[in-house]
């Protein structure tokens, strides 16, 4: 990921999440992840409903169409493991709620 996406990959992600989630690198240059925490369930089910929207809208509106079709967006709960493969780079396992591939 080129150093000027990343950099509004991060803050389109800090305006998109709240204070209490984490955002970080989860493979540096490559892969942004953020861990969202969560009192309860109800509040899970805005993650795929309000937070993955607002940060896809954001993006848009800060990268080109070009860029913004490298990026990989991915949701998933914390039960879920989020592979290398399944984010097109090997030997990777771990677990996250968000990540954006560039």
């Amino acid at each position: 990921m080129n150093v000027d996406v990343a950099k509004i990959v991060i803050a389109a992600a800090s305006r998109s999440f709240r204070e209490t989630d984490y955002i970080g690198w989860y493979r540096e240059g490559r892969i942004v992840g953020a861990v969202l925490t969560v009192l309860t369930q109800e509040s899970m089910a805005l993650v795929p409903t309000q937070l993955q929207p607002r940060l896809v809208e954001c993006l848009r509106a800060k990268l080109g169409i070009e860029e913004f079709s490298r990026l990989q967006i991915r949701v998933c709960e914390p039960h879920e493991a989020i592979s290398g493969e399944e984010l097109g780079v090997k030997g990777i396992r771990g677990t996250g709620v968000t990540g954006v591939k560039g």
